[in-house]
């Protein structure tokens, strides 16, 4: 009898768990971001094969991303119902807590970004060119960091935070750029 009663707690709080997944997805338009962009880099991941360990690397990405989406849902609802009104400690909370999101999801957007870079690379032009492209890409982006630094276009408050949008934007371009460079080859050869 009391094993019955432990494996119905155990099963409720998986159903529990299952609810709050599915809470957070139907009611959290960032949520469907994160999905998005997962169910995105696992098709790329199966295009270009990476290996398990860059499988392991993603995983624990879209685990971090997702979770501390769901850690940010539940500390603004706890917020909300804890001051309805308009307060300085509460806009901190949930501010801290929707950074925290940010945090995860730059470092995953940038690992995702170099694992898929390197592998592309590697595929599509052999290890020593396909590394020598990703170290010219690195370099071309200090450049333009330094040169719009120089002019004083960016304002460098946040330091190198300004090289984080460089970075994925140069590093999706290289993806999408590489892509298209192997497809026309496969027609015309």
């Amino acid at each position: 009898m009391n094993i019955i009663i432990e494996n119905k707690k155990i099963i409720n709080s998986f159903k529990y768990a299952i609810e709050g997944i599915i809470a957070s997805f139907k009611s959290e338009r960032n949520m469907k971001i994160h999905i998005a962009v997962a169910i995105l880099v696992i098709l790329f991941g199966v295009f270009l094969q990476i290996s398990t360990y860059e499988w392991l690397a993603c995983i624990v990405c879209f685990a971090m991303v997702i979770g501390a989406e769901m850690f940010n849902t539940a500390i603004e609802t706890v917020v909300d119902i804890a001051m309805p009104k308009k307060d300085e400690r509460a806009k901190k909370a949930k501010d801290v807590a929707a950074g925290g999101v940010l945090v995860f999801a730059i470092g995953s957007a940038i690992i995702g970004s170099i694992i898929l870079s390197i592998v592309q690379s590697i595929l599509f032009y052999g290890k020593e060119i396909g590394i020598s492209m990703l170290l010219f890409e690195i370099i071309c982006n200090g450049i333009v960091y330094y040169i719009l630094n120089k002019k004083n276009k960016i304002e460098n408050k946040n330091g190198i935070l300004i090289m984080i949008p460089i970075l994925l934007l140069s590093s999706t371009y290289f993806i999408f750029a590489n892509t298209t460079f192997y497809i026309a080859n496969i027609f015309v050869i």
